[in-house]
């Protein structure tokens, strides 16, 4: 029986830590419908939601690392659920980082196909749900808090889902992200020793500046 050591996830700022456990929930909740368990039919649901969710969170740690890097605050995420906004604040600097990394580490290669890769997925699921509430639950949400909440009969917009490229997307999608989210916390985690910045999360340094 395993067991999980919460504390042994501390290696990564907090956003990224639920970033892959979304995405490694996805690709295995895909994995587990492909193989004919549980109600397959219904798996699209979760294991989608799993996967948008966990984009979603890649992007906004991400956007503190960038925002860091380039000791700007305004490229820091805002609140909300789209994907191709949040990700257009940081694209061009983070290829930039990216590349960067790659020309200076040699052990880097390959992580500006990482990055691109997460990119197609990216706008993939943004296509699909650019909102961020296709998968969550049957209810169109408002703009204005003074209207409510409406049940609509909205089905995805597909009919038939290949749950094992959908799984292997999922796999893709964690794999570039760990790499993304641990090259770009060791950067920051070296330029804060260059700063002589306090030990604290990023997105709270950056919000001082």
């Amino acid at each position: 029986m395993a067991r999980a050591d919460i504390g042994m996830n501390q290696h990564l700022e907090p956003l990224g830590i639920f970033a892959l456990g979304f995405l490694d929930a996805a690709a295995a909740l895909f994995d587990r419908a492909d193989q004919g368990a549980g109600l397959v039919d219904y798996a699209i649901y979760p294991a989608a939601y799993c996967l948008r969710h966990g984009l979603e969170v890649v992007i906004k740690q991400m956007s503190i690392y960038v925002a860091y890097e380039m000791s700007d605050p305004r490229l820091l995420y805002v609140p909300g659920h789209g994907l191709k906004d949040a990700w257009l604040r940081i694209d061009n600097d983070l290829i930039e980082i990216v590349e960067d990394e790659q020309d200076r580490n040699p052990q880097s290669t390959g992580i500006v196909e990482q990055c691109k890769s997460l990119i197609a997925i990216i706008d993939e699921l943004d296509a699909l749900d650019p909102k961020g509430t296709l998968f969550r639950y049957p209810e169109e949400v408002q703009t204005s808090r003074e209207r409510a909440r409406a049940l609509v009969d909205r089905p995805p917009p597909f009919q038939e889902v290949n749950l094992s490229d959908w799984a292997k997307r999922a796999r893709s999608a964690f794999d570039s992200a760990q790499a993304l989210l641990s090259m770009a916390y060791s950067r920051a985690a070296d330029l804060a020793q260059e700063r002589g910045d306090p030990p604290i999360h990023f997105h709270e340094t950056v919000m001082k500046k």
